[in-house]
């Protein structure tokens, strides 16, 4: 190395792996980078060859900035002990026809490109030329242990909100709820919750919505379905680990951050070895449907305390899809395919009510929806 031009870098591949003092040596002399990788680093390059050159900038990055050698066994993202500290509760509450509150619910449902907000945030509320930008993630998080690290990552790192909103999807069924402490609970419950199931799939699907940043972003993945009753379960599903694929997040933001510490921190703890890019968004962030005051039936309400009161006002309420192509009337003129066979509804009440003092009726007046690169999110305005 001393032998060539001073911005030449040097890598050595070795499957067999690297002796300690070798591996000390390299993390000393960081003047002359030289990127080391093992087999766990070929295996990732032969299934993904298009993350070597994130594998070794991420490698360099760990060498240069940090003085630590980043090797494929050890930067994979090893199984979490889940923190003793509690995610944010969420300041709403289910409520289903009873008045217990849930942490979450049954409904109709199946697998879309879709999550439901209590509030769509709109980027483009910022003063200036230009409109938001994306950022696209792949998270390495290969079991709901790494799901439940990654949530408790994004909470430390100041990335969460008390109302995030989340779906688990199943074939024909799905299970809604708000704040992540109860997405937690559903994923612990995954025998119980599938047990009624007379042939699900052999995946379900997580679809995740929350705030941060001035922003939003969505976080989906792929979660194995627990063994079916007669099944023998793996080692790992006796423990309650069920193996996780195709973890992505996915921001929408105002602009391009100027301190990116939280992001950038996201992106090391979990092992992104690929390049992340901002993208600007070339049309309006948010889309807005009207709708002819079409009346509705709840399945449930969601309700939030007023400190000040102490009042319990309902300002949403959960429904059943009647307006796909499958429901059970028309499908409405605007309706966005996005929304298609979703099997359930959230819609955000534009006036609060007391909780015990219902309307006579509800109806819906508008869709307010915006797109990350993995899912619509969307907002229903209702009233009554």
């Amino acid at each position: 190395m001393r032998r060539v031009s001073s911005h030449v870098v040097g890598v050595i591949v070795s499957v067999s792996g690297f002796t300690r003092p070798l591996v000390d040596e390299v993390g000393r002399d960081r003047s002359r980078p030289v990127l080391l990788m093992d087999h766990a680093d070929v295996l990732a390059i032969l299934r993904a060859p298009a993350s070597l050159p994130g594998l070794l900038q991420n490698k360099q990055e760990h060498l240069v900035t940090h003085g630590r050698v980043h090797l494929g066994a050890a930067g994979t993202v090893q199984r979490l002990h889940r923190p003793a500290r509690e995610l944010p509760a969420s300041d709403l509450m289910l409520h289903g026809q009873g008045e217990d509150a849930l942490p979450y619910m049954s409904v109709p449902g199946g697998f879309t490109s879709a999550v439901f907000a209590t509030s769509v945030t709109d980027i483009d509320w910022s003063f200036g030329q230009g409109r938001g930008v994306c950022l696209d993630m792949p998270v390495q998080a290969r079991s709901t242990e790494d799901l439940v690290g990654l949530l408790h990552t994004l909470d430390e790192l100041g990335l969460t909100s008390h109302r995030p909103t989340w779906a688990l999807q199943q074939l024909g069924s799905s299970w809604f709820g708000i704040g992540a402490p109860a997405l937690i609970t559903a994923l612990d419950e995954a025998p119980q919750r599938t047990a009624a199931l007379g042939k699900p799939h052999h995946s379900e699907q997580l679809v995740y919505c929350d705030t941060a940043l001035d922003g939003l972003y969505t976080l989906t993945a792929s979660i194995s379905a627990p063994p079916l009753p007669g099944e023998v379960p793996s080692e790992d599903e006796q423990t309650g680990r069920r193996a996780v694929s195709q973890c992505r997040l996915s921001f929408q933001l105002p602009g391009t951050p100027l301190d990116m510490t939280a992001l950038q921190h996201l992106r090391e703890r979990f092992g992104v070895t690929t390049n992340a890019y901002f993208r600007p968004l070339e049309t309006t962030a948010v889309r807005i449907t009207w709708l002819d005051q079409q009346p509705v039936e709840p399945l449930a309400t969601i309700v939030e305390l007023d400190p000040v009161t102490t009042t319990r006002f309902v300002v949403g309420i959960v429904i059943r899809d009647h307006y796909s192509v499958n429901g059970d009337h028309a499908v409405l003129t605007g309706w966005p395919l996005e929304l298609q066979d979703t099997g359930f509804l959230v819609c955000a009440l534009t006036h609060h009510h007391p909780v015990d003092k219902p309307p006579e009726r509800y109806w819906l007046e508008a869709i307010h929806s915006t797109s990350t690169s993995d899912l619509t999110v969307t907002t229903i305005q209702a009233n009554w």
